[in-house]
């Protein structure tokens, strides 16, 4: 049974009051947003495996996880051109909320660039384990 991308992508479209043209632009989109062919499913209702197909047949760059931490793809993309100076006065969620990425995306890509980030903010006592 094939599934009919633009139904799916006019669905999303309602629901979310968005303005994809096409399957492709609402994939890649979630997918820089997400990172994760899994989550993608989850949101549209269809299974990981035929949102991976759907990536690969538009020619999307998809990694592992270990992909993504390395700083590949979509990632390296999205701190290029920026001034990562800026990001020793930051904590990693306020880099990833600055960026549009996930935390754990962030923390990967800073600690295999060597990029400099503040551990915590100060005010905060650690907790006791």
């Amino acid at each position: 049974m094939l599934l009919d991308w633009e139904f799916i992508t006019d669905g999303y479209n309602h629901f979310k009051k968005a303005k994809f043209e096409s399957d492709k632009t609402m994939l890649v989109f979630l997918y820089q947003k997400y990172g994760s062919s899994e989550k993608i499913g989850q949101i549209l209702g269809v299974c990981q495996q035929t949102v991976f197909d759907r990536l690969q047949l538009h020619n999307v760059q998809t990694g592992t996880r270990a992909d993504n931490n390395k700083g590949k793809g979509f990632v390296q993309g999205v701190f290029e051109g920026l001034n990562t100076e800026v990001f020793a006065g930051m904590t990693i969620p306020e880099i990833a909320l600055r960026v549009g990425l996930n935390d754990e995306q962030v923390y990967y890509y800073v600690i295999s660039n060597g990029i400099e980030y503040l551990k915590r903010r100060q005010g905060r006592p650690k907790r006791d384990s």
